[in-house]
């Protein structure tokens, strides 16, 4: 028992040594960073600038590129990953002089990157090299050299991975693309991620409401027969009914019928002391649908009293 607690106490103060280290790493990156905040504005003006903008690297930097191609992507910039060991076999075929190659690269002295920058230069793009030191190869090779804050690699047992140095890449491309989104209007940002928790969050009533719908003038002699065939002719499974004016007066819906059937088997007319005049409904058609009663599957919508249409919650979240 006592092996166990002392590797286990040993465990811990090996775990908040590399917490301190991280946050020391980190804590220098961003002082340093916000010194060289003209690097940050340099590729927040530029980028926009160019018709593509294509992020390469080898390795764990490479991982990097294609998680900030997909940040880009999403704020609505023409961003693309060049895997770069297939480059010079076809694939620098879409790269033209106005646009811009990024390298990302930790020691700057990348010999797959080295090789190959020539003859990517040939397409007469401009060449961005982003690393972790000052004095490197790439510095003096490509047009414009970023060279971002870093100290060392969390070193208890290993100095060679690539810990700190990843973060300091994330770090400065979060500010960046931070920067390059004050520009997008969320309605722009919803469109581009119109699945999943970030589209669904931004949808409005306007954007999804249904105009083709189970709806019948009420009268005293509604047959039940009619209100079934309504919501089997649009697979919606409730009825809205409407006076002459369209104004809303009830909704039935078929688990609504079903109870109706299991006290009177013999039920041919709907009644309006049979349909829901106590409805939830929303009028404003630029209320984001995640702020409605979204526990309701279907929601009518009125404008001037009128029924315009209906969302159907689930389907469009």
């Amino acid at each position: 028992m006592n092996a166990i607690k002392n590797k286990n106490t040993n465990q811990l103060a090996i775990i908040q040594q590399l917490i301190r280290q991280s946050e020391n790493e980190t804590t220098f990156q961003l002082k340093n960073m916000s010194l060289h905040y003209h690097d940050i504005l340099y590729l927040t003006e530029a980028i926009p600038k160019y018709d593509h903008v294509y992020f390469t690297g080898v390795g764990k930097s490479d991982t990097l590129c294609q998680h900030v191609v997909c940040l880009l992507k999403s704020i609505g910039i023409k961003a693309f990953h060049l895997n770069i060991l297939n480059s010079l076999h076809g694939d620098i075929g879409t790269i033209d002089e106005n646009d811009a190659v990024i390298f990302l690269s930790k020691s700057g002295n990348t010999e797959e990157i080295i090789s190959k920058i020539t003859h990517i230069q040939q397409k007469k793009c401009f060449c961005i090299s982003i690393t972790n030191h000052a004095d490197c190869k790439l510095k003096d090779i490509c047009n414009k050299h970023i060279s971002l804050p870093f100290q060392n690699e969390l070193h208890i047992f290993n100095s060679h991975v690539p810990t700190n140095s990843c973060i300091s890449f994330m770090l400065f491309f979060n500010i960046v693309v931070s920067m390059l989104s004050a520009n997008i209007r969320s309605e722009d940002y919803a469109i581009n991620h119109y699945h999943g928790s970030i589209g669904s969050s931004l949808k409005k009533i306007g954007d999804h409401l249904t105009h083709d719908f189970p709806k019948l003038v009420y009268s005293e002699n509604i047959y039940l027969r009619d209100v079934c065939l309504e919501m089997t002719k649009y697979s919606i499974g409730c009825l809205f009914f409407v006076n002459e004016k369209d104004e809303l007066i009830g909704i039935i819906s078929d688990g609504d019928i079903r109870r109706l059937l299991i006290h009177n088997e013999r039920l041919h007319i709907i009644h309006k002391e049979d349909m829901n005049t106590q409805y939830y409904y929303e009028t404003d058609v630029n209320k984001f649908i995640k702020d409605c009663n979204i526990n309701l599957k279907y929601i009518p919508v009125l404008e001037n009293n009128k029924l315009i249409g209906i969302i159907d919650c689930l389907q469009s979240l």
